[in-house]
């Protein structure tokens, strides 16, 4: 008795090296990863785009845009805070 193929199967024939499998209709497109939308979200707050802009442009929830951003800013702190301490103390006082 054959099994039958479900609809999530890929149906494709080709054996050309590097020849990629069309996608069922079925099924929704593959977006972009974790890191690609991340990237998306952070490329649009340092452009000076609102945490509602990006959330419409990105495709992602504002709580998403909120945690990267706020995750930036720490990393952001954290390598300012060692680079300004490796720096030489400079004798000439604040910059006005």
């Amino acid at each position: 008795m054959r099994r039958r193929r479900s609809h999530t199967e890929k149906i494709y024939t080709d054996k050309t090296p590097g020849a990629k499998a069309p996608q069922p209709p079925c099924l929704p497109k593959v977006s972009a990863g974790p890191e690609e939308k991340a990237t998306a979200v952070l490329e649009h707050i340092a452009e000076g785009c609102g945490v509602r802009q990006t959330e419409r442009l990105v495709g992602v929830h504002r709580d998403t845009v909120t945690r990267y951003t706020h995750k930036a800013g720490e990393h952001a702190k954290a390598a300012h805070d060692e680079l300004v301490a490796l720096s030489p103390p400079d004798d000439r006082g604040p910059v006005r």
